[in-house]
Formats: C-alpha cells, structure tokens, sequence
C-alpha cells in the first residue's frame, strides 16, 4: 500500500509539472489543435480512466488492452487481478467488445461483452461537438459481476479539452452520476481526471506514434485513485487498423477511390503509373495473333492458369483466365490481367472482356472499354475508374475465336495450404485460456472441370495443462490424423446457380456426402444457399442430417453482409443462425446470435463475435510443379452461452451446436471469393484493381511471394 501510495504522488506531481507548463503553452497559443484521441477505458469501453465518453473507437480499428486494475466482485476485491479486453471499431457510431477478467486468489473468472452506439456522426458539427452515447457492459455469460448500462455526454470546449459526464445505472459498477475531463497536452499525451461514482482518478496516457511500416500505435496509461484506500494500475493498448493499412477506413460515404493511398505518397516513383516498359509491340507488321499470343505469353508467366486468349466480333478482346497465385482477393487478378491487356496497345481492340474461371468453370464476364482502362491505370491520380459491365451469363464467349497454344492447363497440379488450426476455452472454471495448437496441410487437387480432390490433416504441435490426459479438456484433444479426404464436383447450372456435391471422408470418423446449392441472382445483392449431408460414424454407428436454408443481402456501400440461416444444423440441433459481417479490406468481422434446440429437446441460445483474414501473402507463389501457400480465410471465434431452457448458464463455450458446414472447398471460398464475387462488390471496390496493378505490375515476374 505504501508503494501505491508513492506512485500516486509521482503521478500527481508529474501530472501538476506537465499541466503547468501547457498553462504557459497555452497563453503562447501552442496547444495542439486537435482533440483528445479516443482510446480505450480500463474497463473496456472507450472513455477516460473508468468512466465512458461519449464518444466511440474509430471506424475499422481493432484495440486490444491489458490492465491489472482490481475490481470489486460482490463484495470482495482481489489482491491480484489480470484484465484482458478487446474492442472493435464496427461503425462510426458503434463499438462492440468482449473482456476476460480472472480476479485472485479464486474469487472470480469473467467472460463478458459490451457494446456503444453514440451520437457523433450527427452532432459533431455543432458548437463544442456534443456527442451522446449510450452504452452496456458485462453483457452474456452466467455470472455477472461488473454489469451496468448507463448514458455519457461529451463536449469539446477548446480542441485540446474534453468534458464527460453521465449517469449510470448499475447494479454492479458506475451506479449513479459520474464525469471526467481529458487535456490534450500534446500529441502522445493526455491527462485526465473523473470521478466514477466511487473514487476520484488521475492518470496519463501516453500513446506512441505509429509503428515504422506496421500500422498500429501502442499505448501506455497509468491511473491512480484518490481514495482512502489509494491504488496505481497500469494499462498497456495496442491499436491497429483492420485493413491493415496506414489509415483508418473511410467514412461511410466518402469515395473509396480516395483513399487508396498512392505509391508516391510512402515514397516510391511516380513513373509506377506510367507506361511500362514491358508493354508489347502493336507494330502493323506483328499479325493480330502474335500479338494475342504475347499477351496469353505474359499472363502465363505472371502465374495464371486456364489462360485463352482471342477475339470476339472484331473489336472485343477476350481473356480467359483462372486465379490461383492472388489469394486475398479475387480483384488483385482481375486487375493484373486488365493492366497486361491495357499495357498491349492493341490497334483496333475497343474493349475487353474478362472471364473469371474457377476450377476450370466459367463464373463470370468482366467488360470495360480498353481506351478507358489504359487512361485509368497509366495516370498518375486518375481516380475516375470506368464502368465494368458484370455478367454471370458467359455464354456470349462462345462465339469467341482463340489462338491455339499453351494455356497453362491446372490439371493434377497440387496445392498445399498450410494453416494453424486453434482449438480454445476460454474463461471457464478451470483455467483462463486452454489451447490445442496444431498444423493443418490441406492438399487439392484439380482432377477435372469442376473437380476437386481434397485431403487435410490435422497435427498438433501444442497444447495446454487441461488438455493433458486425465484432466478437464482431454477429450478435445486429438491425436496426428487424416481429417478428411472427399472428392467434389462443381457444376454451373445456370448463370449464377452453381452446385457442389461431395462425398467421402468428411471428418475422420464420418463418412458420407455433403452437398450445396447458391443462387446468386441479378446484382449479387440477394444471394441463396441450400445445404445438405447424409453422412454415418464409423465408430458409433450414428446418422448426421443436415439440411439447411440461407437468404444472404450485402449492402454494398457498408461492405455488410446481413444472413439467416435456418434448418437441422450439424451437431442434429434445429434452429437458426443469424449473422452480422462487415469486411474491412480483405478482414471480416462476424458477429452472430443462435437460437436452436438440441435432439433433448433443450433452447439452446448463444451470441458470438468473430474475425477472419487472410493467412498468406497477397501474392502466392506459382501453382507449378507444386504450390505452398498460407489460406486465404483463417478465423478464430469466441462465444458465450446465454441460456440453456429456462437456467442461466455459465461461461463456458459450447463448439458443438449451430454449426453450418462449409469446408475449404465450399462455393463460398472456392468459386465466389468468400462471397465477393458478384457486381455490387466490384463495382464499389473497382479502385482495388489499379491499387493490385501498380503494386505488382514492375515484378510479375519475381518467384517470390509478396505481401
């Protein structure tokens, strides 16, 4: 207690040394001119030191924090606590998060979520830039020891001074009025004092500068309660932005073709958007098909596999091509194919036609005027991108003529993903973070058109105490297996109906098929599923049904996924599914809400957040002979049970119920591009395709992978 002490008045007299020389700053007009940055509470929302402002985290960032703060669990307070928190940034006026709190010796063990919506995209623009918010804390499990629900205001007097207040309700914590200010003393420090409905704090938050070519800002603050019982906890935050790039996501209807950063503005050349010099001959002597067969030449050699090149009606240069080496997003290869066809030059070609292939399938056509795309790629700041014209009817190419020759056919050439598969518990009676970490090799094959030949394995490398055997978690955990080995065949019904059945292994001890259906009708807006398995364990004997129904609505300019699904799940419960995901660049965020009934005939409710990214560079090596590659959708989820019947239950997190299979080889990842294939998604991230060619277009060449 007496270092706790010690510290608090250090940081009273570092705070008063501070404070005082930004009074004599301030008289000399050299106070920043900006506000308080909005950053993460000890208690897991965005506010001061306890209490919340008005305000919410950044749209797109995610912030992980780390204190020791000690709470008060009923009527007890720990002599040791450890606070995990994360919070995400989903919408400009929403913040969603979940906490992880073990208070010692054996007092408690939290697992909770909260949740903020405020009111500043409205009102920031008045006088002060008021903000309302209203927000809840410790929402879900089965205990719950830090519960409130409460109202903030926050109001921007000066730039560099913010004003909270509010009032909370408890029962748990922050019953009652509370409020606080923060000072902007500079640009990485902040002081702030408030009073949360128990004690008076102080503290610092010092919050670093951007990392060196990482994207994220680390932050340090220190707190210090001025009550009898006086305490000093530290905080340590990490910030970083969801696309991965230097700059938060654009506001929600800002152009997304303004904010791609240019190269020139990180350092390199301009002369990136100029001719290249590579661009193939359009001398009049050079035949028409020498010319093609250059361009079939140099997309061959940028790693694309299918490749036909030829022409249609005189004037329409067609390209044919499959993607198997840029496995973050399917528009970094449309746009390195649009920059090899714009680079040729071609005399009297007005437009071109590019037709997506999956697994040897025609999926879709892609159309642009080639005058337009060759101005659009080669200027410097042009950000006018042209019109594509999306079909999923590629008949039309049909009546195309190819050159002969080489198409870099993708027959019987293997593909190896390499990826962590992570087995957790999280926050229950036993331990904090339980895990089994393993390898998973996951082998396809391209038999045919439309044919997939996959096998994975799972091989763990680690795991924690609880999963050794004879103690809590032992019966998770697996041995080294093969965990599936199934033959699939992908069949284009219609133009935007593809079918994909599969039968084999499914998972190590279950056999059968597993079989579905998407209906991408018009736009790609409405998007319908249908999915079904009859599989039998082999060592139980027991049948799995599965038959399933979805309705999917993007909203394109939200990058919003809206889902239901709805049927017998795989775990034999029935129910439904409802799921919330929002992509920030190629980053998901998921959040979803289950409500099904178990073969006992038990309600079964649980809500969940999730996060899903790609694993692997954004440039694969080449598929010949062989190709080695990260997966193009790692995730990793958590959710909390919220009841089961009538009885509230505790932290502990059921796997097994609401699960909706979708293998690596499902339409979903294989043809559809985790479901961004379709014309809403292009046509709102057209920008993506000039952004992959300047990139990439001065090393297509280059066997190594880039990320």
């Amino acid at each position: 207690m007496l270092l706790h002490r010690r510290l608090s008045v250090l940081l009273v007299a570092a705070m008063l040394l501070i404070f005082t020389s930004e009074v004599n700053a301030a008289s000399s007009g050299l106070l920043p001119d900006t506000p308080p940055r909005v950053s993460l509470a000890l208690q897991g929302f965005s506010g001061i030191l306890n209490t919340p402002t008005g305000h919410v985290q950044e749209l797109g960032t995610l912030a992980l924090l780390y204190s020791n703060q000690k709470d008060v669990f009923g009527q007890t307070t720990p002599s040791r606590q450890d606070n995990y928190m994360v919070s995400i940034g989903l919408f400009n006026f929403a913040e969603i998060g979940g906490r992880l709190s073990e208070a010692a010796p054996g007092i408690a063990r939290d697992l909770s979520a909260n949740a903020k919506i405020t009111s500043a995209p409205l009102t920031t623009q008045l006088p002060f830039k008021p903000v309302l918010a209203l927000g809840i804390q410790d929402i879900g499990g089965g205990a719950t020891f830090l519960r409130t629900t409460y109202l903030a205001a926050s109001a921007d007097p000066f730039s560099w001074l913010r004003v909270s207040g509010g009032y909370g309700r408890g029962p748990d914590r922050m019953e009652g009025a509370f409020g606080g200010v923060e000072l902007k003393a500079h640009e990485w420090v902040s002081l702030m004092g408030e009073y949360d409905t128990k004690d008076t704090n102080i503290g610092i938050r010092l919050i670093a500068p951007s990392l060196p070519n990482i994207p994220a800002s680390l932050t340090l603050t220190a707190k210090s309660s001025l009550n009898e019982t006086s305490s000093f906890d530290l905080a340590f935050g990490l910030t970083l932005p969801l696309d991965m790039k230097k700059s938060a996501s654009p506001p929600l209807k800002q152009s997304r073709e303004e904010n791609v950063p240019d190269k020139s503005e990180s350092g390199a050349a301009v002369t990136l958007f100029e001719e290249p010099t590579a661009s193939l001959p359009s001398h009049p002597a050079i035949s028409v098909d020498a010319q093609l067969s250059a361009i079939r030449t140099r997309l061959i050699a940028a790693g694309f596999a299918n490749v036909r090149v030829g022409q249609m009606g005189g004037t329409e240069l067609v390209v044919e091509y499959e993607n198997v080496r840029y496995n973050h997003n399917e528009l970094d290869a449309m746009g390195i194919v649009a920059g090899i066809a714009s680079a040729a030059k071609l005399k009297g070609f007005e437009a071109l036609w590019m037709v997506v292939k999956r697994k040897g399938l025609r999926i879709m056509i892609v159309s642009t005027s080639l005058k337009e795309l060759r101005e659009w790629l080669d200027k410097p700041g042009t950000t006018g991108a042209p019109h594509l014209n999306v079909s999923y009817d590629t008949s039309p190419v049909d009546a195309a003529r190819f050159i002969e020759g080489d198409s870099n056919p993708d027959w019987l050439r293997p593909s190896i993903t390499l990826y962590p598969g992570l087995k957790t518990f999280v926050g229950t009676e036993v331990g904090v973070f339980d895990y089994q970490l393993s390898v998973k090799p996951d082998l396809q094959v391209t038999a045919w058109k439309g044919a997939v030949l996959n096998a994975r394995w799972d091989i763990p490398v680690s795991w924690s105490h609880n999963f050794e055997d004879g103690q809590a978690f032992a019966y998770a955990r697996n041995n080294t297996m093969m965990e599936r080995l199934m033959l699939f065949q992908g069949i284009n019904l219609a133009p935007g109906l593809i079918a994909n059945l599969g039968a084999g292994m499914i998972l190590h001890n279950i056999n059968g098929t597993l079989n579905e259906l998407v209906w991408s009708p018009g736009s790609g807006m409405h998007r319908f599923r249908v999915s079904q398995a009859l599989a039998r364990s082999s060592d139980t004997h027991e049948d799995t049904k599965v038959l399933l129904g979805s309705y999917r609505l993007y909203l394109a300019p939200l990058d919003l996924f809206l889902e239901g699904t709805a049927g017998k799940f795989w775990g034999q419960d029935t129910g439904a599914l409802l799921s919330f995901k929002r992509y920030f660049g190629d980053t998901a965020i998921d959040l979803y809400y289950k409500n099904t009934e178990t073969p006992e005939n038990k309600r079964w409710q649980a809500a969940g957040l999730a996060i899903s990214f790609p694993l692997t560079p954004r440039r694969d090596m080449k598929r010949s002979p062989l190709q080695v590659r990260g997966t193009e959708e790692w995730g990793y989820s958590q959710e909390t049970v919220l009841a089961i019947g009538d009885q509230q239950t505790n932290d502990t997190i059921s796997m097994a119920l609401g699960v909706n299979p979708l293998p690596s080889t499902s339409i979903y990842r294989s043809y559809l591009n985790r479901d961004r294939l379709n014309e809403e998604y292009i046509q709102a991230h057209r920008q993506r395709l000039k952004d992959a060619w300047v990139n990439f277009q001065e090393d297509l060449d280059n066997p190594l992978p880039k990320f």
